[in-house]
């Protein structure tokens, strides 16, 4: 039985929404540029512009490599499933609120403001997922650069290529801190974000592995 939510919910919701705005939650879009594959996957402050699709340079900027011999994903996957109502509560730490942001997009809130966003996006070849990936990658390394103090990761909890960031988030609000992991299956760029009081890779690791287990059902 749906409940809808009550006029504070709704201003809460609507509120949470903003901030997710201001945060530059991912957004995304794909473009046929003369049959090549171009994305461009904007979080926070926009990366190196969008990514012709090419086979990655000589030096990988993960020590993981992809899994061999795995089937790609032959259609979007709807983003908000893989993550239950349970499973965000345990990732947030209480009540989680969730909003559907389109299929690609789906984001967690609690009244505390705290909020964890999974973002997918199906490329269509392993080579564009991966020169996203290595998009990503500079743009996490930029946000040393901006944020002196941040905290670069390129080992995570996922069997897939990985690369993380943690930082504190005091312009967001004081005692807060925000963290991103992004990586590959195959054709599918996965990125999770979580901002909130809590400190570490906690939240975006718990969120990954929930994700990757519901996903590597859906080839």
């Amino acid at each position: 039985v749906r409940v809808e939510p009550t006029a504070p919910g709704r201003r809460r919701r609507a509120a949470n929404r903003r901030r997710a705005v201001l945060m530059g939650g991912a957004a995304t879009a794909a473009l046929g540029v003369a049959g090549a594959v171009v994305l461009w996957l904007n979080i926070g402050t926009a990366p190196h512009g969008p990514v012709t699709e090419k086979p990655s340079p000589t030096g990988s900027t993960s020590s993981s490599p992809p899994p061999a011999a795995v089937k790609p994903f032959r259609v979007q996957p709807k983003t908000c499933p893989l993550l239950s109502d349970a499973q965000a509560r345990l990732v947030l730490g209480g009540t989680a609120e969730r909003q559907f942001l389109g299929s690609m997009r789906c984001q967690w809130s609690t009244p505390g403001g705290a909020n964890v966003m999974l973002t997918t996006y199906r490329v269509p070849t392993v080579k564009g997922c991966e020169a996203n990936y290595d998009s990503m990658v500079l743009h996490a390394k930029d946000e040393k650069e901006r944020y002196p103090r941040t905290k670069l990761r390129s080992v995570g909890t996922s069997k897939y290529r990985t690369y993380a960031y943690t930082r504190g988030a005091p312009e967001i609000r004081a005692g807060f801190h925000r963290s991103h992991v992004t990586f590959c299956m195959t054709n599918l760029l996965v990125t999770v974000d979580y901002w909130g009081p809590r400190a570490g890779y906690t939240v975006v690791d718990r969120t990954s592995v929930y994700a990757v287990r519901k996903l590597e059902t859906k080839r």
